[in-house]
């Protein structure tokens, strides 16, 4: 019976029968039984098993025999820089010293060797600086030429001492470790002093330029002056001396601008543009601006600057002498953080 049914395949029976005067037709799949135990009846994992037991033991990889991969991290860019760290004596740079500056070279910026800052001066040294000032009333010329500084550090000197009182006064904490330790890594020291001209009326500024003149042809500093879009050395030199002789103020108040509506006419504004108009048939060359929202005002302490002449003749523009100022101003190096 067994070996029949074994033999046998899965078939279907249909049987005819009669329920309440209706004719019915079922179909019935009757099961196959084997004799051995069936292959389609076991589960993946039990297959998964006999595969591997029917393996050769060669093929076998066990997990101690396979080596272990390890996953180096991937650096994107700054391959050479990553390897220069870890190899090529990189190791050096990667703490700061606190008993000076510590270089790559003798300059801080390796491809620009003609950038040689001077260290600051010491907090103690500027602490001094404004005692002279405060307490015996001397002139930040005087200061400068007693110790050989510019008038302009002697005056940023000033001004954040000045700033750096009102914060005590306050209750605001100061920044003094981070003081300490850039002193330290730039090498100030409190004995140290500088020596500077007290002040500079024109540095070099972008390359010299060259002009062919005839041999019979007058060409005068004002020539000059007018070929790169400046003024005359003498107007410059003129200016700095009288902002020199000004007397020095820690609070100074500035002239705020005064605001006076004329109309306002919602047609007359641009949303893109905002126009401002000189009357240059005044003395006074009152300036008057139409807003976007189509407000006129006047505006009294406003100014305008005049482009350069040559700005708009050559395509190399250089700059003008109220520029130049600035700039004097603002390349001499001032003082470590307060």
């Amino acid at each position: 019976m067994c070996n029949t049914l074994c033999r046998a395949n899965n078939h279907t029976h249909g049987l005819l029968k009669y329920r309440n005067k209706h004719l019915i037709f079922l179909n019935r799949a009757i099961r196959t039984y084997h004799s051995t135990f069936p292959v389609f009846s076991l589960t993946p994992t039990e297959k998964r098993l006999k595969k591997e037991e029917a393996k050769p033991a060669s093929d076998q990889v066990t997990l101690e025999s396979s080596p272990k991969i390890i996953k180096k991290k991937k650096i994107k860019g700054g391959a050479k820089l990553h390897k220069w760290l870890t190899q090529e004596g990189g190791n050096d740079f990667r703490l700061p010293r606190m008993d000076g500056t510590h270089y790559y070279g003798e300059t801080p910026f390796p491809m620009n060797p003609l950038f040689k800052p001077e260290p600051p001066l010491h907090n103690s040294f500027k602490d001094k600086i404004y005692e002279l000032f405060t307490e015996q009333g001397l002139s930040p010329r005087q200061i400068g030429h007693t110790y050989s500084i510019s008038i302009k550090r002697v005056e940023a000197i000033l001004r954040l001492k000045h700033l750096e009182k009102k914060m005590q006064a306050k209750g605001k904490p100061l920044q003094t470790d981070f003081c300490k330790n850039m002193e330290a890594m730039l090498g100030v020291k409190p004995d140290k002093r500088i020596n500077e001209p007290l002040h500079v009326i024109l540095p070099r500024v972008n390359r010299p330029l060259f002009e062919l003149v005839d041999e019979d042809e007058e060409f005068t500093p004002k020539a000059a002056a007018k070929k790169l879009g400046r003024l005359p050395f003498e107007e410059i030199q003129q200016r700095v001396l009288e902002e020199e002789s000004k007397k020095f103020v820690l609070d100074e108040e500035k002239k705020k601008e005064e605001v006076i509506l004329i109309s306002k006419e919602k047609s007359e504004g641009n949303k893109r543009f905002r126009f401002v108009f000189t009357d240059i048939s005044d003395k006074e060359k009152k300036v008057y601006i139409r807003e976007r929202d189509g407000r006129l005002v006047q505006r009294i302490g406003f100014k305008i600057e005049s482009p350069s002449p040559s700005s708009s003749s050559s395509d190399t523009q250089t700059p003008s002498a109220d520029q130049t100022l600035n700039n004097q101003q603002q390349s001499q190096p001032i003082l470590s953080p307060l």
